[in-house]
């Protein structure tokens, strides 16, 4: 009679070996046994064997689909670790900016304290400057609208005017001023006007009256009305416009102001 002898092979799987019985002076029947015997061990061995192969295949395709599948989480995990890197990068990037930033502002505002610090010397600067100029012109006064002529002779054309101000001979009058000139501005040019008369008293009292005296009288040279100004540096001009609104609201409500 045949034995069998089972054995596990490399993926866990058994495999059955066989014998095949020696055959002995037995009768036909029993020889017909052992063949169907023998047969059957070899048809199993077959299927046995299919099913290994069959096995052994689909393991091998699936350690392969393992592995792919593995390694593709793997890239996967490689491509997460370079975002990553990539990302930590740039808020280290965004850090340092932000830090540069801060010291910039830092940097931009103590700038900006001491350029507050400069501009208020430069506008004590130009305030003292302001009154310095105030002081030197506080005895010149403005005639604007004198009628223009070639070759004119200024002193001579406005002693009448001064003379009856300052109630003297006109020929006095010369002695109350240093300087009469006309004085050139685009104003003028531009608006085919006469040149404005700068007069500068050698006494603010002599400059006072002629004041006073256009308040009550305007001036008048030819039939055509004059105007006097006082001689007020620009600066002081300008910044004098920064209170005109308020000027306007005085005057509106009548409100006396010097």
């Amino acid at each position: 009679m045949a034995t069998r002898k089972t054995k596990t092979n490399g993926n866990g799987i058994a495999a059955i070996e066989t014998r095949t019985p020696e055959k002995t002076n037995t009768d036909p029947k029993m020889e017909q046994l052992i063949d169907l015997i023998t047969t059957f061990q070899k048809d199993t061995k077959e299927k046995l064997d299919k099913l290994d192969n069959d096995a052994q295949k689909r393991f091998n395709k699936l350690d392969k689909d393992t592995k792919d599948r593995f390694n593709k989480i793997d890239m996967e995990l490689q491509d997460m670790k370079t975002e990553i890197n990539q990302i930590k990068q740039m808020e280290s990037s965004i850090g340092q900016i932000e830090e540069t930033l801060k010291s910039n502002q830092d940097q931009l505002e103590v700038m900006n304290n001491k350029y507050e610090i400069l501009q208020k010397q430069v506008e004590g600067y130009q305030n003292t400057i302001a009154l310095m100029d105030l002081k030197q012109k506080e005895k010149m006064l403005r005639i604007r609208g004198l009628k223009e002529e070639k070759g004119e002779d200024l002193p001579l054309k406005l002693a009448p005017i001064l003379a009856e101000i300052w109630e003297m001979e006109e020929k006095e009058t010369y002695k109350e001023y240093d300087r009469l000139y006309r004085i050139n501005s685009r104003y003028a040019s531009n608006n085919k006007l006469p040149r404005d008369v700068i007069i500068n008293c050698v006494r603010k009292s002599m400059r006072d009256e002629i004041l006073h005296f256009h308040s009550k009288n305007k001036l008048r040279f030819e039939g055509q009305n004059l105007t006097v100004l006082k001689e007020v540096p620009s600066y002081i001009l300008r910044k004098r416009k920064d209170y005109q609104f308020l000027v306007e609201v005085l005057r509106k409500n009548q409100i006396v102001f010097r």
